[in-house]
């Protein structure tokens, strides 16, 4: 008899205890504060980085266009430091103005800041991309009324708008 008793065990019956679900958004509260303080500060800061996950595989093509095409005309491309950068505006017929702000070595050595609008026709999937060899880009002192003009210069000289 004894043999069978110590044969025989037993399941604890006891439950998974669960939060409350007042004790789970307690629990989380710190981890939702930490991700809305993050994109905040990463909001504010913007670099060419930030958020990086959130752009589009063809807006990545276009920005990359853009920086490849002003690197070629750096006096010292390896220089170049970039600052900031987003598609200002797209059209439908594959075109997009990307604005870049980039600090570089000038021909006398000495760096220097500069803002760009380049106009970008077309990507490709393999990286390639097509611009205007005439007027593909313009430098801007601002994004104020000096920009503005440049951009709508070179819309008017890259057909924006208008089918190709």
């Amino acid at each position: 008899m004894e043999e069978n008793q110590a044969l025989q065990t037993e399941q604890p019956t006891t439950q998974p205890q669960h939060l409350p679900k007042r004790n789970l958004i307690r629990a989380l509260f710190p981890l939702i504060v930490g991700i809305i303080t993050f994109v905040l500060v990463m909001n504010v800061t913007n670099t060419s980085s930030s958020f990086n996950f959130l752009v589009s595989k063809e807006d990545k093509q276009y920005l990359s266009a853009a920086e490849d095409f002003i690197c070629k005309i750096l006096k010292n491309p390896y220089s170049a430091t970039l600052h900031d950068s987003y598609i200002v505006e797209k059209d439908s017929y594959g075109r997009a103005i990307v604005y870049l702000d980039v600090t570089a070595e000038n021909s006398f050595g000495g760096t220097v800041r500069n803002k760009f609008y380049v106009c970008i026709l077309e990507v490709d999937n393999n990286g390639g991309y097509k611009h205007n060899g005439e007027f593909s880009y313009c430098e801007i002192t601002d994004t104020g009324s000096a920009g503005d003009i440049g951009l709508t210069y070179l819309k008017e000289i890259n057909n924006w708008g208008n089918p190709k």
